[in-house]
């Protein structure tokens, strides 16, 4: 299998977030990106953690993801329920985006819940499930993708492995998380 490199988290994210800042993500995106990559891999997510990041700049490169999106609300900005645009950017920047608007709802109206359109592959879905569980609130964060899964006699897929996370504070240090 060859050998071992053991690299500690903090470096990791460094390095990443540099990568990702050098391909034109504003410093604080970059950020969120590596904390949000190298967080799935310790969780033991590795399908969704730092193995995705060359095509993820890839994509910022080529201008299929915006390295500087506007993220704005289309309807709901001062409601519990808002509909937001998130400006073809990172799905992890603005996955962040959206749970936080969200949990500022919460917090005013007892729920709040921000649907996102015209966004990018936002990673593991407990990542914004886990962020309101911190911030002592239930959540539920799902996405949709494009059909990938077919049944037996169809011509092409019908349906998609839509993820979906949910999480609850039940203690001080580790909320359950389900994704």
């Amino acid at each position: 299998m060859g050998e071992s490199i053991t690299v500690l988290p903090e470096k990791l994210k460094a390095y990443i977030k540099e990568m990702y800042s050098r391909a034109g993500l504003p410093e604080e995106d970059a950020g969120i990106c590596a904390d949000c990559t190298v967080k799935t891999n310790l969780w033991g997510v590795d399908s969704h953690g730092v193995l995705r990041t060359a095509a993820y700049i890839n994509r910022i490169l080529s201008g299929a993801v915006k390295a500087n999106p506007e993220f704005r609300f289309i309807k709901g900005e001062d409601g519990p329920i808002s509909l937001v645009d998130g400006g073809a950017g990172m799905g992890y920047v603005v996955g962040t985006k959206a749970i936080k608007a969200a949990i500022t709802k919460a917090e005013k109206f007892g729920i709040g819940m921000v649907v996102v359109n015209n966004s990018n592959h936002f990673g593991a879905a407990s990542l914004y499930a886990r962020l309101a569980a911190e911030s002592g609130m239930l959540a539920i964060v799902t996405t949709n993708v494009i059909p990938n899964i077919g049944m037996p006699g169809n011509k092409k897929s019908v349906t998609g492995n839509n993820p979906i996370a949910m999480a609850a504070p039940i203690g001080k240090e580790y909320p359950f998380s389900l994704d």
